[in-house]
């Protein structure tokens, strides 16, 4: 679904664009499907004024990264720059059952989500919705969490002076229960870091896409709480990942210490109304 414009002036791979619709979906970006005189149909995302000039480059290269691994599929990036990025177009399969997708979605996801491991972290920092994301190495998944993620969303939210003493005190006390709660055995993933279902695509030949990365290695539940958090999931969806990878016990006390950081990163982004939702997630963690 979209809006379509006439076409512009600018050339896409050297080709003119003879038609384009701005697609919906896209909060940071604009996103627009055009199709060139040689009748290939992209995608091209358009940088938003004031984007770091790396903002693209770090998608492409996530994106790149996720295509190493079985299960999820990822759009071909054929040409980026500091301005726009563009991507093969998806073409999206006629859906008419929420729970087939949610079956084939499940069951993907879970099958990334079992290749082989990684080192938590990443080699480079990048960004998440155009917010730097720090990556460096930690002395464990914990620490990585509590200091790569909360604590440096938080800082930041403290500088801005975004967010008030008392839920900032409540972040603090969540985290410092990091180290008993989130210690794993399992081996860290590839993760696509924000994973809310418009960055989930189904293709006509029904194999299920991520689209909007902001990848990092960790805890596979990391995806899953994302998800959990910005729309949910289905009954059918939990049964298919499970089938494949069956969630660990306690998993749903920890999604809300996993739930922490991208609810601090909306406050960045949207302000002070994801307040409630941040102690609410904060309060679950230190009653456990």
């Amino acid at each position: 679904m979209g809006r379509r414009e006439p076409p512009d002036q600018a050339r896409v791979l050297g080709q003119q664009v003879t038609e384009q619709t701005v697609l919906a979906g896209g909060d940071i970006c604009r996103v627009v499907r055009c199709t060139l005189l040689d009748g290939r149909v992209v995608v091209v995302k358009y940088a938003p004024v004031g984007a770091p000039s790396t903002m693209f480059a770090h998608e492409a290269a996530g994106l790149a990264w996720l295509a190493e691994v079985d299960g999820m599929r990822v759009p071909a990036v054929l040409d980026c720059d500091e301005r726009r990025l563009v991507l093969s177009y998806v073409e999206p399969y006629e859906e008419r059952d929420p729970e087939a997708f949610d079956a084939a979605f499940g069951a993907a996801l879970a099958r990334s989500h079992r290749a082989a491991p990684v080192p938590p972290g990443l080699d480079h920092d990048n960004l998440l919705a155009g917010l730097p994301q720090p990556n460096g190495r930690a002395p464990s998944w914990p620490a990585f969490m509590r200091d790569r993620r909360v604590y440096a969303a938080l800082e930041a939210l403290e500088r801005d002076a975004a967010i008030d003493a008392a839920t900032a005190a409540l972040v603090r006390a969540a985290a410092e229960r990091f180290d008993a709660l989130l210690g794993t055995d399992e081996p860290a993933v590839r993760l696509h870091g924000d994973l809310w279902r418009g960055n989930v695509l189904r293709g006509r030949d029904g194999a299920m896409v991520w689209i909007d990365p902001a990848v990092y290695g960790g805890d596979r539940e990391v995806d899953l709480a994302m998800l959990a958090t910005f729309g949910g999931w289905s009954d059918t969806f939990a049964a298919a990942y499970d089938r494949v990878y069956p969630r660990r016990p306690g998993w749903e006390l920890r999604l809300h210490a996993y739930r922490l950081y991208p609810l601090l990163t909306h406050m960045r982004l949207f302000g002070g109304a994801y307040a409630p939702a941040v102690r609410r997630a904060a309060r679950e963690v230190i009653d456990a």
